[in-house]
């Protein structure tokens, strides 16, 4: 047996899952299946008793766990300890985020990244998903993270985060009677309005298509073209039967600031992340609907080009991603 192995082992047994193992070390999942196949043979018994769904180990898999995870903390604290590392590149990441990861996300990750790891260089660039996207494809930076997944079989991509999309409308009358209509028959204490929640049949439908007739005859402040909140939210209301063709897009922002301040200011509503406006919801500057009818979640992505080496700090970047928004990835 051999280290590959062991950390193949171990992976699959904290993940529960092949599929999810291999991703997570880079590998491809013939390759972790072989690893394990190896150290079963030479077990002469299995470690895993596979179903359909997930894998769990067998009483002999749970022995071997213990002395697995002692080897690899040893092997790690040994690496640390005593190999001196001569490759400067080799503390070089450099990052590109959409706007709401590297507003709301990042900062944090970068904080706990910086006091794990204080010899890596980090450098972050900031523009919408697109230009991310082209940023890791152009080589000018390693990792991406980003609100949408484009279609692109160049990049790999790790979802790390589930977000919600909501709409934002300013405090008016008439917004305000939809807004307290929804919220009283749901009655859950939330602070966005979803009718999906409510539990009378014939109601929710009735407020459903009250909102879905506001959103398709309002007047719309939009990310910019590029932008993964953009994409996100017109193929959301299409979900819904709206016609996002002849929708009112009368302006398109690239910060998020001012197109808050504009639906405030009754210029139109808009579909934004829940990340960026729960400030304003919780002090009651703006009301927040959820989507009716569509799914409302999206996930946040890292990525990067797959044909490059997956460097250490990249590595250590995507492991402190996971591990800080682990509680993050359910839908709800």
């Amino acid at each position: 047996m051999n280290l590959k192995q062991i950390e193949a082992f171990k992976k699959v047994a904290e993940v529960k899952n092949f599929s999810k193992a291999a991703e997570e070390l880079f590998l491809t999942q013939p390759t972790i299946s072989a690893h394990i196949s190896s150290l079963e043979k030479e077990m002469g018994k299995p470690l895993f008793l596979r179903t359909t769904k997930e894998v769990e180990l067998t009483t002999l898999g749970e022995e071997f766990y213990k002395y697995a995870k002692d080897i690899l903390d040893l092997q790690h604290e040994m690496v640390e300890k005593f190999c001196v590392d001569n490759d400067p590149d080799d503390h070089k990441i450099t990052i590109t985020a959409s706007s709401i990861p590297s507003v709301y996300l990042l900062p944090e990750a970068i904080t706990r990244y910086i006091a794990q790891y204080p010899e890596e260089n980090l450098r972050v660039l900031e523009g919408d998903s697109k230009k991310a996207i082209d940023d890791i494809l152009l080589k000018i930076a390693d990792l991406a993270v980003v609100g949408t997944k484009p279609e692109s079989k160049e990049c790999e991509y790790i979802p790390f985060y589930c977000d919600e999309l909501v709409v934002i409308m300013a405090i008016t009358e008439e917004n305000k009677s939809l807004y307290e209509q929804i919220i009283q028959a749901t009655d859950n204490g939330d602070l966005i309005a979803d009718a999906s929640k409510i539990k009378d049949e014939k109601q929710r439908i009735l407020l459903e298509d009250l909102l879905k007739l506001k959103l398709s005859n309002s007047e719309y402040i939009m990310r910019e073209d590029g932008s993964g909140t953009r994409n996100e939210a017109l193929f959301r209301m299409k979900e819904i039967g709206i016609d996002t063709d002849n929708i009112s897009i009368i302006a398109s922002m690239e910060n998020q600031e001012l197109i808050k301040s504009a639906v405030r200011h009754d210029v139109g509503i808009s579909v934004i992340s829940k990340l960026a406006c729960r400030e304003e919801v919780s002090d009651k500057k703006v009301f927040a609907f959820a989507i009716p009818g569509a799914h409302k979640y999206r996930y946040m992505y890292m990525a990067y080009r797959k044909t490059i080496k997956v460097t250490k700090p990249m590595k250590r970047f995507i492991g402190v991603l996971e591990e800080l928004y682990k509680d993050d990835m359910s839908e709800e």
